[in-house]
């Protein structure tokens, strides 16, 4: 189902690209999240901007974000339990562009950076997890995307998420 909803939604039947998860956290909650140790999230809105260039490329990738990790990988499967997956923006760009869209959250209204090195181990970025004050609007987003970058702001799309993860 994933599969048919990403590639119905692609004009180009892109495999690989650049993805963001947005996550609404019900309460204030620490978890421990690998190597950065037990950290403390506040209630809220959070987006977390990723990238999916390996095997299975976005279809692997959005899909093991929608699952509770059983083994948690990356620093975003220890947080990921603890809230509602609400949509995941994505779109057919380079992966150099993950940073690039990471800075474009940053730059929207009431944004924040809760976790130094979060999802940005291996790279130069402060955090690829952002708090919002709000729900983010895909129109200001890419604004604020092609000012940073003409190259990394594509046809942003939405797969909304649709009931409980799959087991």
């Amino acid at each position: 189902m994933l599969r048919e909803k990403l590639m119905s939604a692609s004009d180009t039947n892109c495999a690989k690209g650049i993805y963001i998860l947005h996550l609404t956290l019900a309460s204030t909650t620490r978890v421990h999240v690998g190597r950065l140790g037990r950290i403390g999230f506040s209630a809220g809105y959070y987006a977390y901007v990723g990238r999916a260039f390996g095997p299975g490329g976005l279809f692997a990738r959005l899909n093991h974000h929608r699952r509770r990790a059983a083994s948690p990988h990356w620093h975003i499967d220890f947080l990921r339990p603890h809230g509602v997956l609400e949509k995941i923006w994505w779109g057919c760009t380079s992966p150099t562009c993950e940073h690039s869209w990471a800075q474009g959250l940053m730059k929207l209204r009431g944004a924040s950076m809760p976790v130094r090195g979060f999802g940005s181990s291996d790279c130069r970025c402060e955090s690829h997890l952002i708090r919002l004050a709000r729900r983010p609007r895909r129109a200001a987003f890419r604004y604020h995307l092609r000012r940073l970058s003409a190259d990394c702001s594509p046809t942003i799309r939405c797969l909304p998420i649709e009931g409980p993860p799959p087991p």
